[in-house]
């Protein structure tokens, strides 16, 4: 008999085979007559144990909160069986049943919830327990307060984040560039050391600008390197089994480990946060999911997110990692700031975070994606506000409302139009970020002098590239997700576009491709022998594809024009081309950027010749928008 997988459960000290409800023995026992000293998990029944109704009228507040009472005070893991009935918590205390609870499994299959909040409390939401600390770099494991008497706010055996770099500026939880979950080993007072226990993958530095410190009832905002102590109730794995969540507000939860298998979202989806590893399993999503913020681990299996909008949203790049696959989505929206999708269909899809932060790397295998988009979220310079390669703007009122959202360390950018929608080029990275009790200075790769062009009121764009690293595998579908199949690992969003066109393709989709022209082939392979006299290919488009010239400044078009009647390669460079035949032009041109994309187009119909008469051509553009060779530089920093 086969078990599924969703019946092994991790527990305390061993792992626990499980068929239905009951433990059959634990792999620790097998092979032995000596029984279990202690049981390594306890069973409470709502109904039987608590007297819940599950009416779907009567308050079950009382049964949730007894339940709660006896449960804190255990040290095994606790299965918490849910007859199939609807149960109504309307208490705050009812509502964060699982609170306190160390380990938690919810059997509810058939079951329904309405009003929940998982977890316990998780960032503290005052600055009396969180503290700066000196910068330190990756591979610590130890982090030292710039105040010694600050050691009291932390435990050894308690779970803190160290954090740096705010994104935003308010809101709770905080939206944290860099950050992770570590246990405290030992606190020495007469030093300040806090030793962790494993090391730290990022570098914290003291020096980020700070926006708001907090007080005594509001969140320290972070921003210079920071360690936050999180509060006891968040170290919890809660896992729940098949229950059905109906409330008319988004499922909330603050904890370390959470895990929802098969469950379903009726109205309101959840908001994944704060957690250290969020995962959900044959689950319905619902009808919208808004991914939160700083959790460490994001994983979706075998997940759909259909019906209304079918929105699966990413704000902000502050979820370290998402793990996507065997799932169906109606729109992804966003993506995280490493990004992961397998063997999952998605309608349309956005890449890139919508808000806050960069995408730093995609990789994507074995997808049907029948749309594809990029974020690219701008914001306006005035040209006064960058000198020397370094953008200047105030603490207070920046250009989006928050001084720092669309710049974080290390992350690529290029220059825009004013919507966003055409990458103007000139690329560089945020190499250093500061602040005095004016403003706050974002030092970049960006020359002395440079060229871009500006919008109407003579202002400059600027949009965070939506992501640089970005490997696709086997994908299918829309002709933007084929070329990134085909596109070498590894590299830029968009600097690959390859077409294998045949029959009478008499307009192609646009194809976006960004970057500096390294080359463009055209191969036609089945030349034209139809009826018509002439038959040309509009390589680029109709009226061409747009460019910005070697001036970095001015806007044109390209219209390179291949005669189908001749056979032959055509390979374009700038400054050369070889392979050309009578009837083709413009195939001259000098180095330029391609800032938008293409569209083939055939100059004439020729559905009325038959099939063997059509042509065969395939088309490669090949780009380079700077982005490898700028990480590999020395850029100047200021500290």
């Amino acid at each position: 008999m086969e078990i599924p997988r969703r019946y092994f459960l991790k527990s305390t000290g061993a792992f626990t085979l499980y068929y239905g409800m009951k433990p059959l023995r634990t792999l620790a026992a097998i092979g032995s007559t000596k029984p279990d000293s202690k049981p390594e998990e306890l069973y409470k029944d709502i109904v039987k144990d608590y007297g819940a109704k599950g009416n779907g009228v009567t308050s079950d507040a009382r049964a949730f909160n007894n339940f709660n009472a006896w449960a804190i005070k255990q040290t095994q893991t606790i299965r918490l069986n849910l007859p199939p009935r609807n149960y109504v918590l309307d208490t705050q205390s009812a509502k964060r049943f699982t609170q306190g609870i160390k380990r938690l499994v919810v059997d509810g299959r058939g079951a329904s919830l309405k009003n929940i909040f998982a977890g316990g409390k998780g960032w503290p939401t005052d600055n009396r327990h969180s503290a700066r600390i000196v910068s330190v770099s990756t591979g610590s494991k130890t982090v030292t307060l710039f105040s010694r008497s600050d050691s009291s706010k932390f435990t050894v055996g308690g779970w803190v984040a160290v954090a740096a770099f705010d994104m935003m500026g308010w809101g709770y939880p905080q939206n944290l560039w860099y950050f992770e979950y570590r246990k405290v080993t030992a606190i020495n007072p007469s030093t300040g050391v806090i030793t962790l226990d494993a090391k730290l993958s990022n570098d914290y530095l003291s020096t980020y600008p700070l926006q708001s410190p907090g007080s005594a009832s509001s969140a320290d905002m972070g921003g210079p390197a920071t360690i936050f102590a999180m509060d006891a109730s968040w170290d919890t794995e809660i896992v729940f089994h098949g229950v059905t969540f109906s409330q008319a507000q988004d499922i909330y939860g603050n904890a370390r480990s959470i895990e929802y298998i098969d469950c379903k979202f009726a109205d309101h989806g959840p908001a994944p946060s704060v957690s250290k590893h969020w995962k959900a399993v044959g689950t319905d999503l619902g009808p919208y999911v808004e991914v939160d913020k700083v959790i460490e681990l994001l994983e979706l299996d075998d997940v759909t997110c259909v019906r209304g909008h079918g929105l699966l949203l990413f704000q902000s790049a502050s979820i370290e990692k998402c793990v996507i696959k065997n799932s169906r989505i109606r729109k992804l929206t966003g993506t995280a700031k490493h990004m992961v999708i397998q063997h999952t269909e998605i309608n349309q899809l956005k890449i890139g975070a919508t808000g806050y932060g960069n995408t730093l790397s995609l990789l994507m295998e074995n997808c049907q994606v029948n749309s594809l988009i990029a974020n690219t979220v701008r914001v306006s310079w005035s040209p006064s506000s960058i000198i020397d390669g370094r953008f200047t703007t105030p603490r207070k009122k920046g250009p989006t409302g928050s001084t720092t959202k669309r710049f974080v360390p290390g992350g690529k950018y290029f220059f825009t139009a004013a919507g966003g929608a055409y990458n103007y080029g000139t690329p560089f990275v945020c190499t250093a970020i500061t602040a005095d009790g004016t403003n706050i200075y974002f030092d970049t790769t960006l020359p002395k002098s440079f060229s871009a062009p500006v919008d109407d009121s003579g202002n400059y764009w600027v949009s965070a590239h939506p992501c640089p690293n970005v490997t696709v595998r086997d994908c299918h579908g829309c002709p933007d997700i084929v070329n990134l199949s085909q596109a070498p690992a590894g590299k830029p969003l968009f600097e690959y576009a390859r077409l294998m066109l045949t029959g009478d393709f008499a307009t192609i989709g646009r194809i976006i491709v960004w970057g500096t022209l390294v080359k463009l082939r055209v191969n036609v392979i089945r030349p034209y022998t139809g009826g018509l006299a002439t038959l040309n290919l509009n390589v680029l488009g109709q009226f061409g594809a747009g460019i910005v010239g070697v001036d970095g400044f001015t806007l044109s078009k390209w219209d390179p024009i291949i005669n189908l009647k001749i056979a032959g390669e055509r390979i374009i460079t700038p400054g050369a081309f070889t392979g050309n035949q009578t009837g083709d032009s413009n195939l001259s041109i000098g180095a330029i950027w391609l800032y938008d994309g293409f569209s083939p187009r055939l100059s004439a119909d020729i559905s009325g010749d038959t099939e063997d008469k059509w042509p065969t051509v395939e088309i490669e553009v090949i780009t380079d928008q700077g982005i490898t060779a700028i990480e590999k530089s020395k850029a100047k920093r200021r500290f």
